[in-house]
């Protein structure tokens, strides 16, 4: 049995006759419709020429389609608290934030999952994710997440990945003198006894950390830029500082 209306799911989730498979069948259909929602968002946009007709577009989208959607998937993660079910609900809902979603709907998702799955490994997902998304959920919210995560998680790769992204959103985007900027360093330094848990792009997440505290450190508006080695298009090798005195523009680039 498939339920598409969020009525009549709603009704059953709270009469208790709504069964397991009933809500992954249920999450299943409203996670089909939203993927339909986004292709024709898509082709609509494709048909618009002027950008302000597109953002107005997208602004709808966001503020009526994935409201209604968010809530749909809520229904069926609040009647499932502890399950797979619920886990994927809420990771949906959470999800939405990255796609316009607002409201008190992602934090409720954040709370939920924080809550109701802490021994789960795949929170892993979620503390990375929130590097991210904490302008979304608020970063008070999003801090406070990956300090319960780093601190209570039982899985040594959920602690670090969320080590890491607490390092990243205390320190990232911070001028000199914000003291939350030295939080980060603290926090991150911690992350040089995970040598043995590797980060998303496959060195460890000592190193990770040890990279970020260098970017931090380093790499801010207004601080001279480090020296590096590279190749020029010729094949020939350089160093940054050949150019000192000059006005250098340095464009990286990449395919990922």
């Amino acid at each position: 049995m498939i339920l598409t209306k969020p009525g009549l799911a709603l009704a059953l989730c709270l009469l208790g006759s709504f069964t397991a498979q009933d809500a992954k069948q249920e999450l299943q259909s409203i996670q089909k419709e939203l993927d339909q929602e986004f292709k024709e968002l898509r082709k609509a946009a494709k048909e618009l020429t002027d950008e302000q007709e597109v953002g107005a577009l997208y602004e709808e989208f966001q503020q009526k389609v994935l409201p209604e959607f968010a809530e749909r998937l809520a229904v069926v993660a609040r009647a499932n608290p502890g399950t797979d079910v619920g886990f994927d609900g809420w990771s949906h809902v959470f999800g939405l934030a990255s796609q316009g979603l607002s409201g008190q709907l992602p934090g409720e998702a954040l709370t939920a999952l924080t809550r109701d799955f802490l021994p789960s490994e795949k929170l892993e997902s979620l503390a990375i994710n929130l590097r991210f998304e904490a302008p979304m959920v608020g970063e008070a919210k999003a801090l406070q997440a990956l300090r319960k995560l780093a601190a209570s998680s039982p899985h040594r790769k959920v602690q670090a990945a969320a080590l890491y992204s607490l390092g990243a959103v205390l320190g990232e985007k911070r001028k000199p003198d914000d003291p939350r900027l030295a939080e980060a360093k603290q926090v991150l330094a911690q992350l040089a006894s995970y040598d043995d848990v590797k980060s998303l792009n496959g060195s460890s997440y000592a190193k990770s950390g040890a990279a970020l505290i260098f970017a931090l450190e380093n790499l801010s508006p207004g601080r001279p830029c480090p020296d590096f080695n590279a190749v020029d298009a010729e094949g020939a090798g350089f160093k940054l500082s050949d150019y000192k005195g000059k006005v250098v523009l340095i464009d990286f680039w990449g395919f990922w």
